[in-house]
């Protein structure tokens, strides 16, 4: 599992404050469902019929995802990152619950990954620039990953199958 560097993580940052303050927040998780759900229809069962807390839950999850990006090394090093902010526990406990209670399947991750960077894509139009683009493929790549790997533990569930990043993108 390769890390993000510190360009990748500036150009995520950079994109996620336009979409927090430009109030794109709300569009870009409903073009993100809208395309998973078009490219996807026989995902759509496995989500309620109002979406509006799915949208919310999602936009959470990436603003925690982008918010744990600032970490200081020393805050993982020294243990001072509660249990409940830890990206890496959070993603875990959220695959295994996705693989349980949703039926997720690792083939699932890369229509996903792809759906999100289709919504950034119109979401953010100028300013995801193809390497905007890599940066948030592989931010992706590596939250579906630790949530693959969360879903390892779950009985019943097939093996762990990291989404290509052709899968990704689509």
């Amino acid at each position: 599992m390769l890390m993000l560097n510190d360009v990748e993580r500036g150009l995520i940052q950079d994109n996620w404050r336009i979409v927090r303050h430009a109030a794109l927040m709300e569009t870009a998780t409903g073009l993100f469902y809208k395309e998973l759900f078009d490219q996807h229809p026989e995902y759509r069962d496995q989500f309620p019929a109002d979406m509006a807390g799915q949208i919310k839950k999602l936009a959470v999850t990436l603003d925690f995802a982008v918010a744990a990006m600032n970490w200081k090394r020393s805050e993982w090093r020294d243990g001072d990152v509660d249990l409940q902010q830890d990206l890496f526990a959070v993603l875990m406990a959220m695959g295994r619950r996705h693989a349980l209670e949703y039926g997720v399947q690792a083939d699932q991750y890369g229509p996903v990954g792809a759906a999100l960077l289709h919504a950034l894509d119109l979401g953010l139009g100028a300013e995801f620039t193809p390497a905007h683009r890599a940066a948030w493929t592989k931010l992706y790549g590596l939250i579906a990953q630790t949530m693959q790997l969360g879903a390892v533990s779950a009985p019943g569930t097939e093996p762990l199958a990291s989404a290509s990043r052709e899968e990704v993108q689509g």
